[in-house]
């Protein structure tokens, strides 16, 4: 993250860091870790793009997306993502879907941040 994106994300704690422990670690099922985690949710977005469509698959439909996102503090976007939930998408559909509402909140918190 750039010095001036870590100072603007100090203004929204949704945007900032989180300690690796409370990051999102990515699984393609139960037990099977894919070494990926995201700290942040920029981090996160990035991640989306390339991470293996079985862990979108996986982690969408048990909700963990969402809750994650709660946990930082942004209910809209886990209310986003719960909508696409329920229309069960699947493989490279969904993570357009998926890409796309996480990109946009970013986006729309990152125009509310004082320049």
């Amino acid at each position: 993250m750039s010095e001036g994106m870590m100072e603007r994300a100090k203004d929204n704690p949704i945007l900032s860091e989180v300690k690796p422990e409370n990051a999102f670690h990515f699984f393609s099922e139960v037990g099977i870790y894919t070494g990926i985690s995201a700290s942040s949710l920029p981090q996160f977005s990035e991640i989306l793009k390339t991470v293996d469509i079985k862990s979108i698959e996986f982690h969408l439909q048990r909700g963990d997306f969402e809750k994650w996102i709660r946990f930082l503090g942004e209910n809209i976007l886990a209310l986003q993502l719960a909508r696409i939930r329920k229309k069960a998408p699947q493989g490279e559909i969904l993570r357009e879907k998926i890409c796309d509402v996480v990109s946009k909140r970013i986006e729309k918190l990152k125009s509310v941040l004082p320049q």
